[in-house]
């Protein structure tokens, strides 16, 4: 008796398979694999025709509009922690080089400046964003959209449409193409120029890589590349590249494809030489240097950030719905990481495996970026929580849904439908909740245009020695532009933050509030505020009162009531938002704007 088998033409990684004559069972070596079904010849031609160019196009605009009109109402300004990290890139654009040795800070609030990170890529990049935006007078946030944008639309379409035998429609391309940039809430917010957006860029390079033909020695030279690249350009995503390529070395070894990716040890060194240089400029010699990469205690020096995407807002408890809508995409990459399990068990079993050798690949792919991702999210879930367990998850989680899903349209279009009514329903999901989150949640992140306004009225009016009280999220438009003089409530340790919060805003009198604010000074100087830079927004539940990595309960109106019947400060300037106070008995700032 004797099985036959159709192949793969081309190059294949080698493969055993199972002769069987005279009721013996010998086992061969070749060097086709016992694929059932074939790809065909790669086209020469360029996939990205015409109407694919159109469609990919509508859909980025679109996008653009969409996150541009939503957030209309906030400004291009930084606030909390974005202030020290645009100060860093200015001054990067002012010294040409990075900001290593310490500056002098005063606060809490300044102190985010001197991160002490060494060379860092993103810093770059948004420092040549910031440069082009003064050039151009575009947001920054605008000009990142075009980036990423493009750069997701050109990477993510030609994974779908490289090599594939089948012609590949329209509504296949905008279903990619809505997903690598309108998929989730994530994704929407996250394309105005986030870390993670520029890391989903190397993800999908490596993946490209991974499925090509290139010869081992281009692997191996890419992927090293790419190794440099992923630390310095978002710290934690090197954690996460790494892994990646380590699980996808071992994925493709197990389905007999030893070329499938470089072999991960070039990799591994170039992450752990770059911790340790992170780690030395941090702790200021090597020995401390080497136990904090070895005992992974680099993860404990990121900041907690405001988990905006778990946040209820209005009659809608997002949480809820976004879990539904991270399932929904979960789909797709569990059915992609059940058919490597087949593709295992086939292998194991000697049986004949239903794939081609180039879908293989991508579902190695999509398998081995999935579990880094949880690797990754299970790590600093155990340091900070569930809740950031699964925020990390959901930074990365819709590039293995847009390869799974780009690996049904390639493979098996006519079985498999769902990819369709799931992506509208993901899509309609993602930019219903962007849109309510637009108007609450992401006041924590954006400056209004109002505030703003207040902000551009002190700062014609600040000399460099006065101190401004306000909360973390607006502390950001003082420490963007070097005003490193600002204080506030952080709810770190060694304070007495609910005492603090009590006196100065929740019980508050006209004479506990002063008493209490002049508890809190600058280091060093142990100046007290000269000037409060508050509002409005404060007595909403977002943003609410912003300490250093996390948010206060929202102040109320009896706050400002005390504050303007106080015989130690006087308003000096007042919007529908801003509100200015000024120390009485200071030199007092000229005349009073309402």
């Amino acid at each position: 008796m004797k099985i036959e088998h159709t192949h793969q033409p081309g190059r294949l990684p080698r493969l055993l398979r199972n002769r069987i004559t005279s009721g013996r069972v010998e086992a061969l070596p070749v060097a086709q694999a016992p694929f059932a079904r074939t790809t065909g010849r790669i086209h020469a031609r360029s996939p990205f025709s015409s109407k694919v160019i159109f469609v990919a196009l509508l859909i980025g605009m679109f996008g653009i509009t969409f996150r541009s009109v939503a957030l209309m109402q906030y400004s291009a300004l930084p606030t909390g922690f974005d202030g020290s990290i645009v100060f860093r890139q200015k001054y990067l654009l002012e010294h040409f080089h990075f900001l290593v040795d310490r500056l002098e800070t005063f606060s809490y609030w300044s102190g985010g400046v001197n991160t002490e990170l060494g060379f860092y890529l993103m810093e770059l990049i948004n420092a040549a964003v910031l440069q082009i935006s003064a050039w151009t007078t575009l947001s920054p946030k605008l000009l990142h959209q075009f980036i990423l944008t493009t750069a997701l639309l050109t990477l993510s379409l030609y994974l779908l449409l490289r090599g594939s035998t089948r012609k590949l429609t329209a509504g296949d391309v905008a279903v990619v193409a809505g997903l690598v940039t309108l998929g989730s809430p994530v994704v929407i917010n996250f394309l105005t120029g986030w870390n993670v957006a520029y890391a989903w860029l190397l993800l999908l390079c490596a993946a490209i890589v991974a499925t090509s033909n290139l010869a081992p020695a281009w692997r191996l030279g890419l992927t090293i590349a790419m190794a440099v690249i992923a630390p310095p350009l978002y710290h934690t995503f090197g954690f996460l590249f790494t892994a990646f390529i380590v699980f996808l070395w071992a994925l493709g070894k197990l389905v007999g494809f030893r070329h499938i990716v470089a072999s991960p040890i070039p990799v591994l060194v170039c992450y752990f030489a770059y911790q340790i240089y992170v780690s030395v400029q941090f702790f200021g010699e090597l020995a401390k240097g080497i136990a904090d990469v070895l005992t992974l205690e680099f993860l404990h020096r990121e900041q907690n950030t405001p988990d905006i995407a778990s946040a209820s807002a209005g009659p809608l408890d997002l949480r809820y719905f976004h879990l539904l809508l991270f399932s929904l995409l979960a789909i797709p990459v569990a059915v992609a990481m059940f058919r490597y399990a087949t593709v295992l068990y086939a292998r194991a079993k000697k049986k004949t495996i239903g794939y081609s050798a180039d879908e293989i690949k991508y579902l190695t792919v999509i398998t081995a970026m999935s579990m880094a991702i949880v690797f990754f999210a299970v790590m600093f879930g155990t340091k900070s929580g569930f809740g950031f367990l699964v925020n990390r998850g959901t930074m990365y989680m819709s590039i293995p849904a847009v390869l799974a899903i780009s690996t049904e349209l390639r493979y098996r279009p006519a079985h498999y439908r769902y990819v369709y009514p799931l992506t509208i329903i993901v899509i309609g999901m993602s930019l219903f909740s962007f849109w309510v989150q637009s108007s609450t949640v992401y006041a924590t992140n954006y400056a209004t245009n109002v505030e703003v306004e207040g902000y551009t009225w002190l700062k014609a009016h600040l000399s460099e020695q006065d101190v401004v009280f306000t909360d973390f999220r607006l502390s950001g438009l003082f420490i963007a532009d070097g005003h490193f003089r600002v204080v506030g409530v952080t709810g770190q340790r060694g304070e007495n933050t609910p005492q603090l919060l009590d006196n100065i805003y929740y019980q508050s009198t006209p004479a506990s509030i002063t008493a209490a604010i002049d508890q809190i000074r600058t280091d060093h100087e142990a100046q007290a505020a000269d000037y409060l830079f508050l509002s409005a927004l404060m007595q909403e539940d977002y943003p609410g009162l912003n300490g250093f990595g996390r948010m206060f309960p929202a102040a109320p109106a009896r706050f400002f009531d005390a504050l303007k019947a106080s015989p130690d400060w006087e308003l000096v300037f007042s919007n529908s938002q801003s509100l200015i106070f000024h120390r009485k008995g200071s030199a007092t700032a000229a005349g009073v704007h309402q």
